[in-house]
């Protein structure tokens, strides 16, 4: 689990002179897309899925060729959201980028140029799904008498 800090209006700074890091999201599914944050590689990307990669003053959608359009508009809604979470404090501008014809400042975003993994290689999009729901997992939050932190599973699959 990676936790990622949201920003706070409470003693808001100047982000602007703030170092940003550069983040990859993976959206993958057919009728329920889920993202993912991934290593800002093109190691970590394929044809069959879309990528936003967060460049803080540019924000690009990448499509792979066999990306389906739930996966392009769940991304566009995510890349809308990255940009009004700013706050205005930077304008950043949204580039919808399509397999094969990157522009040379999205490899340099991305922190190289290479091949891109061909859509087999993530694997189906209901069977990814269908993963999901397995590994995912609820959990409820109970302070014990030693007044120390657990969390106990929640069963959301109708099992004991």
């Amino acid at each position: 689990i990676t936790y990622i800090e949201p920003i706070s209006l409470k003693g808001q700074r100047n982000l602007r002179e703030e170092e940003y890091q550069t983040r990859l999201f993976h959206l993958k599914g057919k009728r329920n897309v889920r993202t993912k944050q991934v290593e800002v590689s093109y190691k970590s990307m394929n044809k069959g899925d879309v990528f936003i990669l967060d460049a803080n003053d540019k924000i690009y959608q990448w499509n792979g060729s066999s990306s389906s359009n739930g996966e392009k508009g769940k991304a566009l809604d995510l890349t809308v959201r990255l940009r009004d979470e700013r706050m205005n404090r930077i304008k950043a501008q949204i580039i919808i980028v399509q397999d094969g014809r990157e522009p040379d400042d999205f490899w340099t975003a991305l922190g190289g140029k290479g091949e891109i993994a061909d859509a087999k290689s993530a694997g189906d999009d209901l069977e990814w799904e269908n993963l999901a729901h397995v590994h995912n997992k609820l959990y409820r939050i109970e302070e014990n008498a030693e007044s120390k932190i657990e969390l106990i599973p929640i069963d959301t699959q109708g099992k004991p």
